[in-house]
């Protein structure tokens, strides 16, 4: 007896799995969890796009970056190099640039330490002097 409970309950809970609504709630969560991942994928792309400076040491300016939407990039106060495009991945920040005499596409890869709304650390890959850039967005 207990053994065709327990097939028939089994039969019961094969069949509620593959009802219409059970299907449609699987889906619909499903759904939700991707809208989720990439509504943060977005948020935080666009989190680092902006004008990101530091005042330059004794003297009364400020140089830095400019990410702008769709990958583009340009230097703010450094006369001698050209930004061309910058890329984010995870924790990983490729400004891609070039400078007059040497023409030929160049890159600097960074590694973010603190990204906020205001603020972005950056460290360079490679660096003999373990040096943090600190950056902050200009309004």
């Amino acid at each position: 007896m207990k053994q065709i409970s327990l097939l028939l309950a089994a039969v019961l809970l094969a069949a509620a799995c593959d009802s219409p609504d059970y299907k449609k709630a699987e889906s619909k969560t499903a759904e939700s969890e991707t809208h989720a991942a990439t509504a943060e994928t977005k948020a935080t792309a666009a989190s680092i796009e902006g004008q990101w400076v530091r005042k330059v040491e004794g003297m009364d300016m400020e140089e830095g970056y400019e990410l702008l939407a769709g990958g583009k990039m340009n230097f703010i106060n450094m006369a001698s190099i050209t930004g061309e495009s910058w890329v984010k991945a995870g924790d990983t920040l490729t400004l891609y640039h070039h400078t007059e005499r040497y023409p030929q596409k160049d890159s600097s890869v960074y590694q973010i330490v603190q990204l906020s709304d205001s603020t972005l650390d950056l460290k360079l890959y490679g660096a003999a002097v373990n040096t943090t850039e600190k950056l902050r967005r200009k309004k």
